[in-house]
C-alpha cells in the first residue's frame, strides 16, 4: 500500500492533468458546440473529445508534462525565495579577524585537565550544596592518618593514577592519603638520565672492575708478559700448521680443498666488499705462491721418506768420468 503522501500526490497530479484535457478541449472545440449543431460539428467534437481522454494524443501529454515540470520550478523558486529571506541578514555580520582570536594552545589545555598529585581529590568532590559528598570528615584536611597509600604510590609510579582511579582498598572511604607530601619531587625517566648522566663509567674504570671480579691470583700484564705470551701463540700456530700439513700428507693429498685451505688461514680469502680494490689482485698472487710453497714441502717430505737402503744400493761408474779433460769454451 503506497504511503499517504504520495497517494495525495498522485491525486492531486491526476486532477491537473484532467484540467489541462478539459481546457485544450475547448480550445479546440471553442465556439462549435452553441453555433452550429449539425451532425458531423458533433462528430468532430466527439472525435476530438475521445483522443483527449483517450490518449492517443501525444501532444497532450508533452503539454501536460510540461506544464508540471513548470509548477515544479515555481516551487523550488518560492522556497529559494523563502530561505533568501531568512538568511538576508546574516551577510552584513562583521568577520572575526584571526588576530584578534584567542590562539588555541592544547598543551595549556592538557595542562589544566591534568590531575594535581600533591592535593587528595577525595577533598575537592563538593556537591551542589558546598558540603562535601565523601563522609571521611567535615575537616576536608584532617585524616585519621599521614600515611601514604601503597596502592596510590603504586599507580603513580605505574603511571596510572588518574580521574577515574579508584583506590581498591575501599575507594573514597580509604583511610589512607591518596596525594604526595608537599616537597616530595617526582623524578620521571628523562630527569633522571640527565641527573645521572655525568655518573656513567669510563672504559678504564670498567676494565679495572672487570680485572678485580677475576677469581685467583693472576700475572700482571706488562710488556715482557705480553711478548712472551706472544711467542707462545705462534709457536702453537706453528705447530698446528705442521700437524696440518703432517695430516694432508697421511691423507696421500697434494693439493688443499677448500675448507681445508681456509681452516689453514682465513685470511688468504677476500671478501666481496674487497673485491675492486687495489691490493686484490695482490693477494691473489700471496694466495698462490702460499699454495705452492705448501705443494713444494709436501712433495720434498714425501720424497724424503724413500727408503734410505735403496739409495745405498746405487752404483756409480767412474769410468765414464775423464780426468784432465778440459771441455772447449764457448766463443
Amino acid at each position: 500500500m503506497p504511503p499517504k503522501g504520495q497517494a495525495k500526490a498522485d491525486k492531486g497530479q491526476k486532477k491537473l492533468l484532467e484540467k489541462q484535457k478539459q481546457k485544450l478541449i475547448e480550445d479546440k472545440t471553442f465556439g462549435l458546440k452553441n453555433k452550429n449543431k449539425s451532425k458531423s460539428v458533433q462528430k468532430y467534437i466527439k472525435s476530438i473529445t475521445s483522443q483527449v481522454h483517450g490518449g492517443k494524443c501525444s501532444q497532450i501529454n508533452n503539454e501536460a508534462k510540461i506544464a508540471q515540470s513548470k509548477e515544479e520550478k515555481k516551487k523550488q523558486m518560492q522556497q529559494q525565495a523563502l530561505l533568501a529571506s531568512i538568511f538576508k541578514g546574516t551577510e552584513n555580520i562583521k568577520k572575526v579577524s584571526i588576530e584578534d582570536t584567542k590562539k588555541f594552545d592544547p598543551t595549556t589545555i592538557k595542562a589544566e585537565q591534568k590531575i594535581d598529585l600533591y592535593i587528595d581529590q577525595r577533598d575537592q568532590k563538593v556537591n551542589n550544596s558546598g558540603q562535601l559528598k565523601n563522609p571521611l570528615a567535615a575537616e576536608p584536611t584532617i585524616f585519621s592518618t599521614d600515611i601514604i597509600c601503597k596502592f596510590f604510590l603504586e599507580a603513580v609510579e605505574k603511571k596510572q593514577y588518574g580521574w577515574f582511579w579508584v583506590c581498591p582498598q575501599g575507594g573514597d572511604t580509604c583511610k589512607y592519603r591518596h596525594c604526595l607530601p608537599k616537597g616530595y619531587i617526582l623524578k620521571d625517566d628523562t630527569e633522571y638520565e640527565q641527573i645521572n648522566a655525568g655518573d656513567e663509567e669510563t672504559i678504564e674504570e670498567k676494565i679495572e672492575r672487570e680485572r678485580l671480579e677475576l677469581p685467583g691470583p693472576g700475572t700482571p700484564v706488562t710488556f715482557d708478559t705480553f711478548m712472551k705470551w706472544k711467542a707462545k701463540k705462534d709457536e702453537e700456530k706453528k705447530t698446528e700448521k705442521d700437524n696440518k700439513v703432517a695430516e694432508l700428507k697421511i691423507r696421500g693429498k697434494n693439493f688443499m680443498s677448500g675448507k681445508d685451505l681456509f681452516v689453514y688461514d682465513p685470511s688468504l680469502f677476500v671478501d666481496d666488499e674487497d673485491a675492486i680494490e687495489e691490493d686484490s689482485y695482490e693477494r691473489e698472487e700471496d694466495i698462490l705462491s702460499d699454495y705452492d710453497e705448501i705443494k713444494t714441502e709436501i712433495e720434498e717430505q714425501s720424497c724424503l721418506d724413500i727408503d734410505k737402503n735403496n739409495i745405498q744400493d746405487i752404483q756409480i761408474n767412474e769410468s765414464i768420468f775423464q780426468n784432465d779433460v778440459e771441455l772447449p769454451e764457448d766463443e
